[in-house]
């Protein structure tokens, strides 16, 4: 073969070996099976969604989005022979985990250590703070409320029976939801599970149901007049047992409760600007509003991670540098924010009611 012949077919073959793919590979590890399945499963339809969402819109730049899917059986270690594989093998530069705690702190370490971007949601998991630069979690300020009051039960209230009662709404769902899976996580047991919808003042049939159970910790979510009914007619049946709410509108409940108001515990308003109560996009576009909490995570965090490529590119180091230049991000759940897995989002202070007014809740105070 003469020398420029050699020379074009050397050309061509370093211009096919540098060649951007035409794909944008996102690995996802989720609870499939065992006994986390629900939730996994359930976000993984979230992400598929929005994978189909984008795709059909023309992908990311014009590149398609390819997901690599994986199953930690619910207990963590079968997550690490895939999540090397997708570092080592597949050369994927992100990884969805949408898996309980166990799972998340088995895998942020070869994470760290293969420079893999580790994407999941506090509605699922908690990152620990030894974590890394390549963990990050996204999380909304209701599903911060509701993991504040599910630890606020759990370690001051030392609770292990509980009772949820919530709104049949997406914020109601979404807070009861979280908190339920916070506290089975931590071996807590949820004896009463209901909801009511909106607008309802009469809660006697389920407090003679929620009775039986005895629950140490009642958990309820609603708005003010709601928790306030709630409160007063729990009260009167001679119910003693602490009362956490979510979605609290203050002066209502007084107004509604008087005496009874007395011991019900809450958050401080979360006044940052990506805490700020804002009603869940579901709630304002019906083509959503079949996904649940965990499906809608899933969904928010493709879309987080799709945001973070357009910002940063497809390189691992491109998607951390995207992910830390997002500080919140409007989903399906509201507004989000974006954090790594060393810092700790502030915690709002739990507060309580004497005497019709607001004070800071502390344990065994009067």
């Amino acid at each position: 073969m003469k020398r420029p012949a050699i020379l074009l077919v050397l050309f061509a073959f370093l211009a096919g070996c540098t060649r951007e793919p035409d794909t944008v590979k996102i690995g996802v590890i989720a609870s499939l099976t065992g006994n986390y399945s629900a939730y996994g499963k359930r976000a993984w339809e979230g992400i598929k969604l929005a994978v189909q969402e984008i795709n059909q819109k023309g992908g990311l730049s014009g590149k398609r989005i390819e997901t690599y899917i994986e199953d930690d059986m619910s207990t963590g270690q079968p997550a690490l022979a895939p999540l090397n594989k997708f570092m080592d093998v597949d050369k994927i530069p992100v990884t969805l985990a949408m898996v309980p705690g166990p799972t998340l702190s088995l895998l942020a370490k070869p994470a760290e250590q293969g420079k893999m971007v580790l994407l999941s949601s506090l509605a699922l998991s908690t990152v620990s703070p030894q974590s890394g630069e390549y963990a990050f979690q996204a999380l909304s300020s209701g599903t911060l409320e509701a993991i504040m009051l599910g630890r606020l039960a759990v370690e001051q209230l030392k609770g292990r029976d509980f009772a949820i009662l919530y709104s049949n709404d997406v914020y109601g769902k979404m807070s009861a939801d979280v908190f339920k899976r916070y506290v089975l996580e931590r071996r807590g047991a949820i004896e009463f599970y209901d909801f009511f919808q909106p607008g309802r003042q009469e809660f006697k049939g389920y407090l003679e149901s929620m009775r039986q159970h005895e629950p140490d910790v009642i958990y309820m979510i609603g708005n003010g007049a709601e928790v306030g009914a709630f409160v007063s007619q729990a009260r009167a049946a001679s119910f003693t047992q602490p009362i956490l709410t979510s979605n609290m509108a203050g002066p209502e409940l007084v107004e509604r409760a008087k005496k009874a108001a007395d011991g019900v515990i809450f958050l401080a308003e979360d006044l940052s600007p990506a805490g700020k109560a804002e009603a869940p996009v579901a709630e304002r576009d019906k083509k959503y509003r079949n996904l649940d909490t965990f499906a809608a995570e899933g969904y928010d965090l493709l879309h987080i991670v799709a945001r973070a490529i357009q910002i940063g590119g497809v390189s691992s180091e491109g998607v951390k540098k995207g992910l830390e230049s997002i500080r919140s991000f409007e989903g399906i759940n509201g507004k989000m924010r974006i954090g790594k897995g060393s810092e700790r989002p502030d915690q709002r202070p739990p507060m309580t009611i004497k005497d019709g007014k607001f004070i800071p809740f502390e344990p065994g105070g009067k």
